[in-house]
């Protein structure tokens, strides 16, 4: 789980979620955008930070919150 006081202490911008993300050892890969860019709305993203995950055919399957994405991966790999 990313600390709190991790996320609250660095300035905001494009690279800051994976950088933080690199810290914590999550191993997957990771875009970052920046916060103004028009694609976050069309995604449906208005809380900052947001995990999307898509399948293999580059369907939105999840969006949410860091410490909700991991229980949704364990249950959809039958954890």
């Amino acid at each position: 789980m990313i600390k709190r006081e991790t996320a609250i202490k660095v300035p905001e911008n494009c690279s800051t979620g994976a950088r933080i993300l690199e810290e914590e050892g999550y191993k997957y890969p990771c875009l970052a955008i920046d916060m103004e860019n028009p694609v976050l709305k069309e995604l449906g993203v208005n809380s900052y930070p947001t995990v999307l995950l898509f399948d293999r055919d580059s369907k939105l399957i999840f969006r949410g919150s860091i410490e909700t994405v991991k229980d949704y991966i364990e249950k959809i790999l039958n954890y």
